[in-house]
């Protein structure tokens, strides 16, 4: 945290939203509202003369939309921004373009029973603001997509088993704050005959991860779909959990197929341990777990129980993290078969399921790859 309150700029064409988000946000000792913007135009204005460390941002606003000021800001004054959009299709939508635009998380609004309902909100945007809140959230937006130096550094890690028609190599993605921008990254990336099933756990409510899973299909040569029961995993397809449900894998024939189940109830729903232990328990040899930028610690015990049955496990390295929170848990448990940045996660995931990368990544000191893909 900041030895200085967290400075926040409200954005939001609404009087009593701003009121509200305000006096939410002021209930926090470390954080203080240094300004409020009616429109997009005069919050670029506000955002260059008060210096803010985060910016909550509404979608629709006069003038200026959110979405308008958000690609402005991101090209001349990188801050971390948190959009605060309605919990709708087409909410989710606008969110998943701003999340692509460079916007480090999202709050859906909660505008039920009036202020009531949004107070409701409060702690977990009162989280969300004091995690981007620091230096390395804006250096992740200014840097995050550089490509790592070639250097010498640890080996990479096995491949797989070779694939074959039901027993094929499974890469288990999870991630939190900042995911859905890495995933746009990472997936669109990985090329179409990838001989492994992907499975995604980002956590985001219902609605969210649909459109999630609409946009990573539009920007990939991969077929991404949002998760459903019973759906049968194979090479070259990409399933993102759906959000209030837990994604897990059972038998099917002599493959896997996707179970949806809406227990353990536990805060995260989708949960990254969740999906990571129940491939624990069908194929920690066959499987590839990434754990990529995110708060706390989810998915540390299920890569843990993982990594014992023989897993590969790949941590985003905290240059280009918006919040380096999950990985650094995985790292820092010694668990990590590597340590990677983002713009090389490709190449990692590619030599452990045993893909046809066309050349083999250099690793640097750190474990980070370096490969053929630029940012």
């Amino acid at each position: 945290m900041l030895g200085r309150p967290i400075k926040v700029l409200v954005v939001d064409d609404s009087a009593f939203m701003r009121t509200v988000i305000t006096q939410m946000l002021a209930a926090a000792p470390d954080i203080e509202v240094v300004g409020q913007a009616s429109d997009g135009k005069t919050g670029l204005t506000m955002a260059r003369d008060l210096a803010p460390d985060v910016i909550t941002l509404d979608v629709e606003m006069p003038i200026l939309s959110g979405i308008e000021m958000l690609r402005v800001l991101m090209t001349q004054n990188p801050v971390p921004v948190i959009m605060l959009s309605s919990l709708t299709q087409a909410g989710a939508e606008t969110t998943m373009a701003a999340l692509e635009l460079g916007a480090v998380d999202y709050l859906p609004k909660n505008l039920e029973g009036g202020p009531l309902g949004m107070r409701r909100i409060a702690p977990v945007l009162i989280e969300k603001v004091r995690a981007v809140g620091g230096g390395a959230t804006r250096e992740a937006l200014r840097s995050g997509r550089r490509p790592a130096a070639p250097a010498p550094g640890a080996p990479a890690p096995r491949p797989m088993p070779a694939a074959s028609r039901n027993r094929f190599p499974v890469v288990a993605i999870g991630s939190s704050t900042g995911g859905p921008t890495a995933l746009c990254q990472l997936i669109p990336a990985l090329p179409a005959d990838l001989p492994a099933a992907i499975l995604v756990v980002q956590h985001m409510p219902p609605g969210f991860t649909r459109a999630l899973a609409q946009r990573l299909d539009r920007l990939s040569p991969l077929s991404v779909a949002e998760a459903e029961d019973g759906a049968v995993l194979a090479p070259g397809k990409v399933f993102v959990a759906p959000g209030g449900h837990h994604l897990t894998v059972r038998p099917e024939g002599n493959g896997l197929a996707v179970h949806l189940a809406d227990t353990p109830v536990i805060p995260m729903m989708p949960a990254v341990d969740v999906l990571f232990d129940s491939l624990a328990g069908q194929c920690p040899e066959r499987t590839v777990a990434v754990v990529l930028t995110g708060m706390g610690q989810d998915g540390l015990k299920g890569a843990q129980a993982l990594s014992r049955g023989g897993a590969v496990v790949l941590a985003q390295a905290e240059a280009g993290c918006v919040v380096y929170g999950m990985p650094k848990a995985v790292a820092e448990a010694g668990i990590a078969t590597r340590v990677i940045e983002l713009s090389h996660m490709p190449e990692g995931i590619e030599l452990a399921v045993g893909g046809n990368a066309s050349s083999s990544p250099a690793p640097s000191p750190s474990g980070t790859v370096a490969g053929r893909r630029g940012p």
